[in-house]
Parts: structure tokens; sequence; C-alpha cells
């Protein structure tokens, strides 16, 4: 609807006919934006992607999150087989985002301290990640741009300094060691808008490959040492899965509340039966 307003407002200066022209235009690749995403096409992306696994919680938490922020600029540190780039794609087409968006991926694609311990196979990962980048092109507008930065997650990160405050929705699911974890998300933070949401996955996950201090080689000790020295930037948004930590931007000066409380909504019928959700 907003959209519409902008079409109205700039034909209005140029006459009725103008505006019927444009109207028209509109709804017309409106309509055939949203043709573009079916279960087909979303089936195989989840397939292509089957060594990842979603909860359902996790998914209308992220539904969520998409209904309150509506971001165009995504970044996520750790992209795997392209499940995350999946999810916020298709969550975009069906929230019917009529804007193009700007997602990008970070990844080394040499596998954390678990892959290597399996002794996975990094390069098939790769390749499927830049089979499903492709799918998600197909979803969303033309003018989209997909950026993929294959490099270690603090050089990256530094590389893209210069985007202050661009990021509307960031996800870090990179390296699982604790001081792996907050060194990312303090390069991250500064790349995030205010009003942002940052995701942190895995807040709850414990290593079983690991004999040592397991606490090292999880996330949790760094998400929360961050959330300490950064908690009058923080707020927490609640009635959402532990499995990740969601994280709403704020001015030091503007912050009013400790948490924000978001709805769980039904998950859209085009995400049940496709394997997606476990």
């Amino acid at each position: 609807m907003y959209e519409a307003v902008l079409v109205i407002g700039k034909a209005a200066e140029c006459g009725f006919g103008v505006l019927q022209s444009n109207l028209r235009l509109h709804c017309d690749w409106f309509l055939s934006f949203h043709r573009m995403l079916d279960r087909d096409q979303l089936m195989r992306a989840v397939q292509l992607t089957r060594r990842s696994q979603t909860y359902r919680m996790q998914l209308q938490a992220l539904s969520a999150i998409m209904q309150f922020i509506r971001p165009t600029r995504y970044l996520e540190v750790g992209a795997f087989e392209g499940r995350s780039a999946l999810l916020f794609s298709s969550l975009s087409a069906i929230q019917e985002l009529v804007y193009p968006v700007h997602v990008t991926s970070v990844d080394s694609w040499q596998g954390g301290d678990e892959h290597q311990q399996e002794r996975l196979a990094m390069g098939p990962i790769e390749a499927t990640f830049d089979q499903v980048i492709q799918v998600c092109r197909s979803w969303l507008p033309v003018e989209s741009r997909f950026e993929k930065l294959k490099s270690l997650s603090t050089a990256a990160l530094a590389d893209l300094r210069e985007r202050n405050g661009y990021y509307d929705l960031i996800l870090i699911d990179a390296g699982h060691k604790a001081k792996d974890v907050l060194q990312d998300l303090v390069y991250a933070w500064p790349l995030l808008k205010p009003r942002g949401v940052m995701i942190l996955d895995d807040y709850t996950w414990v290593p079983k490959h690991e004999v040592g201090d397991r606490l090292l080689h999880a996330p949790k000790l760094g998400i929360d040492a961050f959330c300490s020295c950064f908690s009058d930037e923080i707020t927490i948004l609640s009635n959402l899965p532990l499995l990740q930590l969601y994280l709403l931007k704020e001015s030091p000066l503007g912050k009013h509340y400790q948490a924000i409380g978001l709805e769980m909504p039904d998950l859209h019928p085009l995400f049940e039966g496709v394997g997606l959700v476990d």
C-alpha cells in the first residue's frame, strides 16, 4: 500500500492520465511478482539445503520480526547452504515486499570445527549456496542485489565498515567459539541501523565434539558478554524461542524498555508440507 501511495503522489503532479498508467503498470508488476513464488520452487530450494535444520518456532519468529521492521537490507554472517537467505527471500515475497532487497552473505566456506570434525566437504556446500541464491533471485524484484563475500567473517565485516547503520536485519551464525562470536558481534553491530534487529543463532547450542571447556566452544558466553557491554543500546525481543536471541538496536538516549514482546504468527500455508520445518 505504501508503494501505491508513492505512485499516486508522483503521478498527481503529471495529471490523471499518467496516474492511471502508473497504477496499471504497478498493479500488473505486483501481480506477476507474486506468481513467482510457488510451492514447487520452495520445495526445490528446501531440498537443496537439506543439511540445514529449521524449527517451526524459528520460522515463526523470523516472520514476526520481518512483519515488525519490514527489512530490505539483510546481512548474514555465516551462510553455509543458503537456508537463511532462502527464508528471508521467501518471507519477503510472501509478505508482499515490493521494494528491491540487498542481501549480503558472508562465509569462508572452510567449515567450522564441527564440520572439520566430521570431515565435511565444503565445496559442494558452497555450490549448493550458489544454486539456492539463483532460486531466490527469481522470487524478488529484478533490481534486488545478492552479494556473496567469500572471506573470514572478521575480514569481511572490516571491509564493510563504511556501511555504518546500513542493514535492517543481521544474522550472526558463523564461528561458534565464544570469542569468535563476540568478535563478530562487535564488528557487525555498527552496521545495523537504529531500530534494526540482530539475530544471534545457536544461543543455547553446546558442541558435542569438544572434550575441553564447552562454554568456550559455544556462542552463549560471547553473546552474554556482548549484551552486557552494549546493554544501553539493546532491547530484547521476547516471546520468541531461545534457540536464538533477538536484539533490537536502540539509541542509548532513547531506550525505554528492557524487552518488547512479539506475537508468534501462524505459518503461511506455503511453508506446510515442503519439508522445511521440523
